[in-house]
């Protein structure tokens, strides 16, 4: 079963979108670690020209698919998150659900 964000509002799916559009921009192959507790996610990730990692959070409508009770912690590749962000926000059958990818291997900061 593949877990589904439901974001506040459209205004939350296009500010993340801009944020991994920026991160893909100096990483084509950049992953992010996706946290999601209660009604907020958090998307880590980290641009390859500096030592810093960045976060960008962003509201949820519901608390992600799996309930209240279960945390959300998954390192993707940041490109398919952006298409399925992006979906949420272009299109009306999506209307603000985004659906989170596969996990990959991610980089050594993404256990920090």
């Amino acid at each position: 079963m593949t877990a589904r964000l439901h974001f506040a509002d459209a205004g939350e799916a296009a500010d993340l979108a801009a944020f991994l559009a920026r991160l893909i921009h100096y990483d084509k192959a950049a992953a992010v670690r996706l946290q999601a507790a209660g009604d907020t996610l958090a998307v880590f990730g980290r641009p390859p020209s500096f030592e810093v990692l960045v976060i960008r959070t962003a509201r949820l409508a519901k608390p992600y698919e799996y309930g209240l009770d279960t945390t959300l912690d998954v390192t993707v590749s940041a490109g398919e998150f952006l298409e399925r962000v992006g979906e949420s926000v272009e299109s009306a059958e999506a209307a603000g659900v985004a659906e989170v990818p596969a996990a990959v291997t991610g980089p050594p900061w993404a256990g920090v």
